[in-house]
């Protein structure tokens, strides 16, 4: 029994991030003269770590960094001979994902093909019409659903019991059949070390300024993920994380950190990303993790996204004594009426302010994350979020136009008021505008993302000059 985990490549010119926006995938063009974070496919380590312990022969091909041939490709897939192909289907490279697919088919036609991922759950029946898979898992966590697949696919009679499996969706002559739900594991801590091994980890680097205090912008360092909890319970309506992953739940502290120190101990890395949606979602236990690497003296620098509200001063000093050097926060807008209204009901920028400025007095790097084009959007709110990105100076910050990703509350309204410009689902990346609003277009969404970087850079490198002439008369 050998079963082959694909990390699909990236779309020509393109870069596909799988793990963001809640697993449907983030996308950019590709710049030869840049450096980027090359974040692992750890749900795919996860599910092979899973397999392995059941002696299941597997084995994770990532894709995704140099450009790989068909003829490459088939012979890599030939040394494994699969019985079971298995492959992330993202949002904003879907055509690329199955037409690959169909290619690796056309050379083993014999294997059980299976996509899984974000996409799949909201979208199975698209997924299945569109491509050459024999199946889907609707579940954004592969390493869930993986055992139960592929125990009922070595029985006798295999496919009738497959098809039995819950979170599983699959074609039945023209019919698409979708069998039920499981609720989402609550514990999780029955997920293991990921299986290193079976990946090239010199091929995940991270640029070292975003994790070294004072690193070089043109430097990559060894890098790695780590999962410590899953989903967030705050469910704005905008956010794919709840439909995805569910209400939050979260590993236990010693869990985590023994997989951080089994990553630093057998590979040497010492730079993290924690793949929570919000990490300090339960403040207890993050301090808990925090007191599990500064008691284990564990010399790494790793980074965390979190909620803007729930960083207390006692979390955030335990923060940077256990090597946390940058936090990112979705702060969304600085208009605190469409904030309470839409973006982030009940929490206040003075809030956010304060807890911002206490995390950049502890010396940690602060990455805000804005959206323009939320429901209620007007020039004015545009105007605020620059004068409140002018006023806090993240250390980086982000603007995504707003994306109405399926299966939200959003989406949903704006499929039901006519505000949707196309269902490409290529073309749902956070970079363009997919809806317009009727008080703010989609034109009105462009300039705005383009407005935001360029007039707070501009105020910055007009402040920079200004200190220079301070206490001279111009």
């Amino acid at each position: 029994m050998n079963v082959l985990i694909l990390n699909l490549p990236d779309p020509p010119g393109m870069i596909i991030n799988r793990d963001f926006a809640g697993g449907f995938g983030s996308a950019f063009q590709r710049s030869n003269n840049q450096l980027y974070d090359v974040f692992p496919p750890i749900f795919d380590a996860y599910a092979a770590s899973i397999l392995e312990a059941e002696g299941i022969e597997v084995k994770v091909l990532d894709l995704r960094e140099k450009p790989i041939g068909n003829v490459h490709l088939a012979d890599r897939v030939a040394k494994v001979m699969p019985d079971v192909v298995i492959g992330r289907i993202s949002l904003p490279s879907l055509e690329s994902d199955l037409a690959f697919l169909v290619a690796v088919r056309e050379d083993f036609p014999e294997a059980l093909y299976v996509g899984w991922g974000s996409t799949c759950k909201v979208l199975p029946e698209e997924v299945l019409r569109r491509g050459s898979l024999d199946l889907v898992i609707r579940t954004g966590e592969l390493d869930v659903a993986i055992l139960g697949m592929i125990d009922a696919f070595m029985m006798e009679n295999c496919g009738e019991h497959i098809r039995r499996k819950a979170n599983v969706s699959f074609k039945e002559g023209e019919k698409i059949v979708h069998n039920p739900t499981d609720p989402p594991d609550k514990t999780l801590d029955s997920i293991p070390i990921p299986a290193c091994h079976l990946l090239d980890m010199k091929k995940y680097v991270a640029v070292e300024s975003h994790y070294v205090p004072g690193g070089s912008d043109n430097v990559t360092i060894p890098f790695f993920t780590v999962g410590g909890s899953r989903g967030c319970s705050f469910n704005c309506m905008y956010c794919p994380y709840p439909v995805i992953f569910g209400p939050w739940r979260g590993r236990s502290p010693g869990k985590i950190v023994d997989e951080v120190e089994y990553l630093v101990d057998n590979n040497n890395i010492r730079a993290f990303w924690f793949y929570d949606q919000t990490f300090s979602m339960d403040v207890k236990r993050s301090i808990e993790i925090c007191d599990e690497i500064i008691g284990r003296k564990l010399n790494v620098y790793w980074a965390c996204e979190t909620r803007a509200d729930k960083m207390p001063p006692v979390l955030i000093k335990k923060l940077r004594r256990a090597g946390c050097t940058r936090v990112q926060l979705g702060i969304e807008t600085g208009d605190p009426e469409l904030l309470s209204k839409i973006g982030k009901p009940r929490c206040k920028l003075e809030v956010f302010e304060r807890n911002i400025q206490n995390l950049k007095g502890e010396g940690i790097l602060t990455e805000l994350n804005f959206i323009v084009g939320l429901p209620g959007e007007t020039w004015r709110s545009i105007f605020r979020t620059a004068k409140f990105i002018r006023k806090v100076r993240p250390d980086m910050f982000s603007i995504s136009v707003v994306t109405p990703y399926p299966g939200t509350f959003l989406y949903e309204m704006a499929d039901k008021e006519g505000y949707l410009l196309t269902k490409d689902w290529e073309r749902y990346s956070l970079s363009n505008p997919v809806m317009s609003l009727p008080g703010f277009s989609s034109r009105s969404m462009k300039m705005a993302k383009l407005y935001l970087y360029y007039q707070t850079r501009l105020a910055e490198r007009v402040g920079k000059i200004l200190e220079l002439f301070k206490g001279e008369t111009l």
